[in-house]
């Protein structure tokens, strides 16, 4: 793909503010050459702007990932920016230039007042021109400093000390996890791949048959067609339908598939096996979060990672694995009348999931949490160590993916699981709505899940007894009185006039999507909740304090070596008594954290050349 010709006009805009953000420094790179540093040379001769190809991701980026009123404000900014009397209005003073026509475009001025017009717009007190400035600075700096070449080498990297991640052998990878990818990639159906290759939707139907979805024949539909299936390429009959595949959906996909109902969950992200992946970070974000990584909130201050492929967040997160806190508990069960999070049985489940994703606090620490740890305690604050789903000692990549197999996310275990009972992942598809109907009558009679609730397959007590109790599909259990009932899930392949329709029927729809997307497909399926839905959304927000030791006096402390987040402070998150609070830890580093977390916060108060220079 390729920006539009349209958008490629923008380019020369989008240079100028690519170099004011990260200027290039002949002199020094010279000196550096003289004392023989030829990496630290070449990190002074960069320019933000030195490869054409960067700009054109960056222009593709800002067309595929931003949302429209987004997209509408942004490119507004860039094409006034391409004129004169645009560029006075957004720049004031600093447009003004000696010579007629007096007035500059904003590539035209020199670098230094470049930045000095970017740095104005971060601290300035229109909000627009503060979120201009973050996407710009996120969107520009992210690809700059982590798209690779050939060898999956970035030329600014040595200069930083930063030597990129190596990729781990297939034979080096955890023989239980390449045992389990077998299962899992045996239950993959990768539609979306399909689709993107020019499958036609009777060969998506072949595909989707093959691989053991019930497929109804589209031209002789069986049984009553619902409206929702008009115009649909593939329609297919299951008991469940799971939209999502993290940390959520991967439990609730391997019980119902281990009570024998067949389930199919649909995800919008693919999967990489653990021995392909690159683990830079360009191809992580691209092919492993939502929105590549660039999804933020409205004013632009925080950033949102949220996973976006097969194994959700859990395939890109930093293994930390906390259960729910007794406070929190508490007040979901006081405050909200929830008395189900303070029952044994919720206790039970917890500590299932946590057997089964192999949650430990035994492992070594690195230096930079070991560093962390020796400060705290020399301040008279108590240390832990962090409950982690990880069987390894050192990497320090997991967040773009585990080279080895040892981190125990969906993948390697429930998702896992559930494919060896029978389960089928679609890949590619985005799921639109929610199918839903008037309830009619209850869905479970006399301790059998009936054929109306699994479309024909009978679920025998037994296998019933492995769902929750309150689950309708229970034995014995009947479904609590609503006015609506699912009917399944209508999902897209590809995106506009070439994409196509599915439709899954199922009287069992589980959303979970994530904090963000399930409430966005609940509503487009005008489920509300009396209003609740989508309400109630909280972030949890990191800030970092960056520091710089002394390697005479504490040795070299690489922030990218050794395993990530393994200790914090118990005392920090309640400095009040109510169990909130601050938690102090160490994440990990890349050269993308670096700029996240170092280079965004500075970028407002010393130069570009300064920011190089640190």
């Amino acid at each position: 793909m390729t920006p539009t010709i349209k958008r490629k006009a923008l380019l020369p805009v989008l240079e100028a503010i690519a170099e004011a953000l990260m200027p290039s420094q002949p002199d020094k790179a010279a000196a550096a050459r003289m004392d023989g540093k030829q990496d630290v040379a070449r990190l002074y001769a960069a320019s933000g702007k030195q490869q054409k190809n960067h700009m054109n991701q960056i222009l593709l980026r800002m067309e595929t990932n931003l949302t429209p009123e987004s997209q509408t404000e942004l490119f507004l900014l860039l094409n006034l920016l391409t004129w004169r009397i645009g560029c006075l209005l957004l720049c004031g003073f600093s447009a003004l230039i000696g010579t007629f026509p007096f007035v500059a475009t904003f590539d035209e001025l020199p670098v230094t007042r470049r930045e000095q017009v970017l740095q104005s717009w971060a601290t300035s007190r229109i909000p627009q021109f503060r979120k201009a400035f973050k996407a710009l600075q996120g969107l520009i700096m992210s690809v700059v400093l982590t798209a690779v070449d050939d060898k999956h080498a970035n030329p600014v990297w040595p200069g930083m000390g930063y030597p990129g991640p190596m990729p781990v052998e297939p034979s080096k990878v955890n023989p239980k996890t390449v045992e389990a990818h077998k299962a899992l990639q045996a239950g993959l159906v990768p539609l979306g791949r399909a689709h993107e290759q020019g499958k036609s939707p009777a060969q998506l139907r072949d595909i989707a048959a093959a691989k053991g979805l019930q497929v109804q024949d589209a031209l002789r539909p069986s049984g009553p067609e619902l409206e929702e299936e008009a115009g649909a390429g593939l329609v297919v009959k299951c008991d469940a339908v799971v939209v999502g595949s993290g940390a959520g959906a991967g439990p609730c996909t391997a019980l119902l598939a281990a009570a024998g109902l067949r389930v199919v969950v649909l995800e919008k992200g693919t999967f990489t096996p653990n021995h392909e992946l690159t683990l830079t970070e360009g191809d992580a974000l691209c092919s492993m979060y939502e929105q590549d990584a660039m999804m933020c909130t409205e004013d632009g201050n925080i950033f949102i990672w949220a996973g976006a492929t097969v194994g959700g967040g859990t395939r890109v997160n930093w293994c930390v694995s906390f259960r729910t806190p007794e406070h929190v508990r508490r007040e979901w069960s006081e405050e909200y009348g929830l008395p189900m999070f303070t029952s044994d049985r919720y206790t039970r489940a917890m500590d299932a999931v946590c057997k089964r994703l192999g949650v430990s606090e035994e492992y070594k620490h690195g230096k930079q949490a070991q560093t962390m740890m020796d400060g705290l305690q020399a301040i008279g604050l108590k240390v832990a160590n962090m409950p982690r789903n990880c069987l390894s000692h050192d990497c320090g990549h997991c967040c773009f993916g585990c080279p080895t197999g040892d981190k125990q996310d969906m993948t390697t275990t429930f998702l896992a699981d559930a494919a060896r009972d029978g389960a089928k992942i679609v890949t590619g598809i985005y799921a639109d709505k929610i199918i839903t109907s008037p309830t009619t009558s209850t869905t479970a009679v006399n301790g059998q899940v009936t054929d109306a609730y699994t479309n024909g397959h009978s679920a025998s007590k037994a296998n019933s007894e492995q769902i929750p109790s309150n689950h309708p599909g229970h034995a014995g259990h009947a479904a609590p009185s609503r006015a609506q009932q699912a009917g399944g899930v209508v999902g897209y392949l590809g995106t506009g006039k070439d994409r196509v329709k599915c439709v899954f029927k199922a009287p069992i729809v589980v959303s979970s999507a994530g904090s963000i997307n399930s409430p966005a497909l609940l509503l487009r399926s005008g489920i509300m909740v009396n209003g609740n839905v989508g309400k109630n959304l909280r972030l949890h927000p990191a800030a970092t304090t960056p520091a710089i030791f002394s390697e005479q006096e504490h040795g070299r402390i690489n922030m990218w070596q050794g395993p990530m987040m393994t200790a914090y402070s118990p005392d920090a998150p309640d400095w009040e008594g109510g169990g909130y609070g601050p938690m102090v830890s160490t994440p990990p580093v890349s050269v993308l954290h670096l700029f996240l977390w170092v280079f965004c916060e500075l970028c407002a108060l010393i130069s570009g050349l300064g920011r190089v220079k640190l």
